[in-house]
């Protein structure tokens, strides 16, 4: 299925203006893997038109077996050191191979005194990623951000709740078949996972359905 909202930014302040939910033709996308392009722009282009969603720069979530989150323990150096560091310490933790991967990060805890850097890093195939550009191009859109789900759950918990830095707490994103599960400290993944649910995939009767409802 398909999630959106559309954002203004007023001052500090940012404003949800727009939100809808919509089911998926079938076949087009199956556990987060866009599988035809073609079918998922088409739904995606017809979605934000009827549900009133503009703007053509996006950002997009992925998750699944091939979007990996991993906190590593980094020998202390610059930016393009640990960047360097990372294909080496990730390529035995991946369900594919690291050629194959996209990867990002960040620097979690930079204690001067230590030898030592913690880090969150982020890998995800790249064929899932242009994928994912290339279907949302398809709709119109021009994909400027695309985030693992997982992180995008930890930005949008801090940015709204504004969590003490040392309260546990769990994040869900529910699909139609699949749930991702964002374990954090603060607004810190400490741990992510993308689990299939073991259920019949909704109709788009009862997704329409269960919109209604969650919007009354």
């Amino acid at each position: 299925m398909v999630k959106a909202v559309t954002l203004r930014k007023n001052g500090s302040r940012v404003i949800a203006e727009r939100a809808g939910i919509a089911a998926m033709p079938d076949g087009a996308v199956s556990e987060g893997a866009v599988l035809d392009p073609a079918a998922a722009a088409t739904a995606i282009g017809r979605f934000c038109r009827q549900q009133g969603l503009g703007g053509r720069r996006v950002a997009v979530a992925a998750a699944g077996e091939d979007v990996v989150i991993l906190r590593l323990k980094l020998a202390r150096a610059e930016t393009e050191s640990l960047r360097a560091q990372l294909p080496e310490e990730i390529a035995l933790q991946l369900p594919f191979p690291v050629g194959q991967a996209t990867v990002d990060f960040q620097v979690l805890d930079d204690l001067p005194q230590s030898e030592w850097v913690q880090a969150l890093v982020v890998a995800a195939k790249r064929e899932k990623v242009e994928r994912l550009r290339e279907t949302v191009a398809r709709a119109g859109k021009t994909a400027v951000v695309v985030d693992a789900t997982a992180c995008a759950l930890s930005n949008v918990f801090e940015f709204n709740y504004e969590p003490p830095g040392s309260e546990i707490s769990a994040l869900l994103d529910l699909g139609a078949t699949t749930v991702t599960v964002c374990v954090v400290r603060g607004a810190t993944p400490l741990l992510a996972r993308h689990l299939r649910l073991a259920c019949t995939p909704l109709t788009e009767q009862e997704w329409n359905l269960a919109d209604r409802i969650a919007a009354q």
